[in-house]
């Protein structure tokens, strides 16, 4: 039995718009064919930001970034900018 999936969704929060896709191909995941998880934020004025981007290709391939709002960040009064990403290919 093969399993996939695709889920997008899109959400209208305030004056920001936010895209949520999730993709799990056939099969286990690999590098070449990854299951994804991705939440881009659309504001009213401005570029989109990916706010987390999750790509998993087995145990030992992965790729994590993540990015607060843009409104947070700013509610700081410090932070500019902040991207955390964390990544792992072993083979």
């Amino acid at each position: 039995m093969a399993f996939s999936a695709n889920i997008t969704a899109t959400l209208n929060i305030g004056d920001d718009t936010y895209d949520i896709s999730l993709a799990i191909p056939n099969g286990a995941p690999t590098p070449a064919n990854p299951y994804t998880f991705t939440v881009e934020q659309t504001p009213k004025t401005g570029s989109p930001v990916t706010l987390l981007d999750l790509s998993v290709g087995d145990s030992t391939n992965y790729s994590l970034e993540l990015t607060p709002p843009p409104a947070i960040l700013q509610q700081t009064g410090v932070v500019e900018t902040l991207t955390i990403k964390v990544a792992d290919s072993s083979q």
